[in-house]
């Protein structure tokens, strides 16, 4: 029997992403975004999350593609990832999301190490739909434990 993984997929500068759906916990379009002073260059503000507050990361700066600008439309992908055996959440910054996909295990292949856009560490792997590359993102390792540290002192 194969295994299917769920993905959330969505674009940044038209690429296309995906999340494991387990580590996302909702998407929200349009939330105000209050900026915080002085912070690390892809750290676009705060946000209130069910009455939590939550760092909102600009992922198109993190991924490395500079010349990316936002878009007028904030889509905020709100996610959940351990680090240090402790619950954290991020919120990120994209163009658009899609859908969720239902992929098989087999079907996600390696990340190429050359003729990326990105650094290629931060994926766990790709997989093709109708032609279309998808990278998934490895978001425990989008951060190291130190950065979510310092984000979480800047509340």
């Amino acid at each position: 029997m194969d295994n299917i993984e769920r993905y959330l997929s969505f674009t940044i500068d038209g690429r296309l992403f995906a999340f494991e759906a387990k580590s996302v916990l909702e998407v929200l379009i349009n939330r105000p975004i209050n900026p915080i002073p002085q912070s690390a260059e892809y750290v676009v503000g705060l946000i209130n999350f069910r009455g939590e507050v939550v760092t909102v990361v600009d992922t198109s700066l993190k991924f490395g593609l500079k010349d990316y600008k936002i878009k007028e439309q904030r889509i905020i992908i709100v996610i959940s990832l351990t680090l240090n055996n402790k619950q954290v959440k991020l919120a990120c910054l994209c163009d658009n999301v899609l859908r969720m996909e239902s992929i098989n295990f087999s079907d996600i292949q390696q990340v190429p190490s050359f003729g990326t856009y990105y650094n290629p560490e931060l994926l766990k792997g790709v997989f093709y739909i109708n032609n279309d590359l998808y990278s998934i993102i490895d978001i425990e390792k989008i951060f190291t434990t130190n950065e979510v540290l310092i984000m979480l002192e800047n509340k």
